[in-house]
């Protein structure tokens, strides 16, 4: 249940003052600092310490990112294929070629990848080699040559795969199968 709180702590309160809308006041944008949080180096190995995400020499990770989906069959049906973008391994290098190259504008960090196991494993969890897979692969290889990290979300069951006889196509919690969304994909469609 909610409740007022009566006596808020000293901290609660400033939080709460900090975010709550100022319509009387003008913010002096010139007085904010801007800047990155340091220069750009090279990728090397992070490591995760009680919790907060460091490099091997001990200093704080701060990294800028956004998502990056072309190695998903969802993405594609959901999005690309309306835009009459083809299946077609060459349309989307062309797509992630250029969403790394704005990424790397943009002085992007780090991209989350989600991916769909039923996108490139079979029944047994073996990987297939598929279009999303060699996608998977292509967009972690430009993503390194661009010096940008990448974080992936490796268990993302979207309700529709590529593979219909993944290991984990459309399962609840206990392992059952479950009707899913079925996709037709020709050029028809």
């Amino acid at each position: 249940s909610i409740c007022e709180m009566k006596c808020p702590s000293a901290e609660l309160s400033r939080a709460i003052d900090l975010v709550r809308p100022k319509t009387d006041e003008e913010m002096d944008v010139a007085a904010v600092e801007t800047g990155r949080v340091g220069p750009r180096v090279p990728l090397r190995p992070i490591h995760c310490r009680e919790g907060r995400l460091e490099y091997e020499d001990g200093g704080e990770v701060a990294l800028w990112g956004v998502n990056l989906q072309t190695a998903l069959f969802w993405e594609y049906m959901a999005r690309m294929r309306r835009c009459d973008i083809p299946l077609d391994i060459d349309a989307l290098k062309r797509i992630a070629d250029q969403n790394i190259d704005e990424m790397r504008q943009l002085d992007v960090g780090v991209i989350r990848m989600h991916l769909c196991p039923a996108d490139f494993t079979d029944a047994d969890g073996n990987l297939k080699d598929t279009i999303f897979l060699e996608m998977l692969d292509y967009s972690i290889a430009k993503c390194r040559e661009n010096g940008i990290y990448v974080y992936l979300t490796l268990l993302n069951e979207m309700g529709a795969g590529y593979l219909q006889d993944s290991f984990i196509t459309a399962r609840d919690a206990d392992g059952r199968q479950i009707e899913r969304k079925t996709w037709i994909v020709d050029s028809d469609t």
